[in-house]
């Protein structure tokens, strides 16, 4: 397996560094192709772009503060995880994002291939009546269109963007409890930003009730077909 690009931590209004820290200084035509530049070479800790587009790559990561400026500092990416469906996994989306890898899988024909992820309060919770989880997300990658459901809040929905072309996917989940504001990344290309309100949840207030949760873990259903590994992330990191 392949990264589709290193770990990633961006920090804007960032860009003051030492002196001797400069390996090389070169005008580019966006933050990508600076970030290129500090791939290719094996001491590059950090890319940095001025405001004029100029690209500055760097040995170090102690970059401070310099208005207009952008920093991208590469760091070590957290291991993946094999998924094990039905096991509570302790999470904290403060801290994390949430990041799930689908290899291409054209070799199998079952239409209904997906992710199942839900969020959960305990270790034993299973609210509905009819023993599901009632807060987290479904993708479904086999439709004609490719959808994303919001469990008690959307149904099946259309992706904001056409999905990139890739044989691998990096997915990032976003959860922003106190806003309750979900984005989904797809290899970096931000795919849903949903914010929760009466107005777009069909499920009445029940959506506020079961959103509101702490969520401290995450589980993996059964259905999910596509979701073999997953990791934590880094917050600003989505691809």
């Amino acid at each position: 397996y392949c990264e589709p690009r290193p770990c990633w931590r961006k920090e804007d209004n960032k860009g003051d560094y030492p002196p001797s820290a400069l390996i090389e200084e070169k005008k580019v035509a966006s933050e990508e192709e600076c970030m290129d530049m500090c791939e290719e070479n094996a001491e590059c800790r950090a890319a940095i772009l001025s405001p004029a587009g100029d690209c500055h790559i760097v040995n170090t990561a102690e970059v401070t503060e310099r208005a207009g400026w952008k920093t991208a500092i590469t760091y070590k990416c957290p291991e993946w995880a094999l998924n094990r469906r039905e096991e509570p996994i302790p999470w904290n989306f403060t801290r994390n994002s949430l990041q799930i890898r689908t290899d291409d899988k054209t070799e199998s024909l079952w239409s209904r291939s997906s992710i199942y992820v839900y969020f959960l309060n305990d270790r034993e919770e299973s609210e509905s009546n009819s023993g599901m989880y009632v807060r987290g997300i479904t993708i479904k990658l086999r439709n004609n269109s490719p959808t994303y459901r919001v469990t008690s809040c959307l149904p099946d929905t259309p992706f904001d963007e056409e999905l990139p072309d890739s044989d691998i996917r990096l997915w990032t989940v976003d959860w922003d409890a106190e806003n309750f504001r979900m984005k989904i990344f797809c290899n970096g290309q931000k795919m849903v930003d949903l914010t929760m309100s009466y107005w777009n949840c069909y499920a009445g207030s029940e959506w506020r009730k079961q959103y509101s949760k702490t969520v401290n873990y995450i589980v993996f259903d059964d259905f999910d077909s596509e979701s073999d590994y997953y990791r934590r992330g880094d917050r600003t990191n989505r691809t």
